[in-house]
């Protein structure tokens, strides 16, 4: 087996769907993480620049990962810097493609020594409907979250009168 047919399978995206939207050097990390109940959402393993920055250095590189969620764990990634207090985003830096290689070994360790969580499971709804105005366009996404109580809301909005051919679809997850 890939390793994007790897992770295909676990997050349920298809083996030529990860091929062409992520990044090769990456699989091992987003495969450890997800294997292990940490969903992972963006991520990218950072590329080296042949252009100088603005102090004239060649090869600066940036990565990152973001989760789906705010887990908390006991230790961080290595060198790992965020630009606000979310804890859901993790980015790295450095020049050079030996230390981008080094980097992403030491968070691919860090994924690989974290303790599997507990998944519980979760339903989620999605909401779509038709603009009476515009009948042949696509549906458009009223909800997509848990809260069943929010699609009461919104099916008694003022506006919903607009739009017609209603579709509730139910996923169960595990996060």
């Amino acid at each position: 087996m890939t390793k994007a047919e790897e992770l295909g399978k676990i997050i349920g995206l298809s083996a030529e769907f990860i091929e062409d939207n992520f990044d090769e050097g990456i699989l091992d990390i987003l495969i450890a993480l997800n294997k292990k109940g940490y969903y992972t959402i963006y991520s990218c393993e950072g590329h080296c620049n042949p252009k100088p920055d603005n102090r004239g250095k060649i090869g600066k590189w940036e990565g990152y990962l973001a989760f789906a969620d705010t887990y908390k764990f006991k230790e961080y990634p290595p060198k790992f810097y965020k630009h606000n207090n979310h804890r859901r985003f993790f980015y790295w830096n450095g020049y050079g493609e030996e230390s981008r290689k080094e980097y992403l070994d030491n968070v691919l360790t860090w994924a690989r020594t974290l303790p599997t969580r507990d998944k519980k499971k979760v339903v989620v709804y999605h909401l779509l409907g038709k603009n009476k105005k515009q009948p042949n366009r696509e549906p458009k996404l009223f909800y997509y979250g848990e809260d069943y109580e929010e699609i009461r809301c919104i099916m008694n909005r003022a506006d919903i009168s607009n739009y017609f051919d209603f579709e509730l679809h139910e996923n169960i997850k595990y996060i």
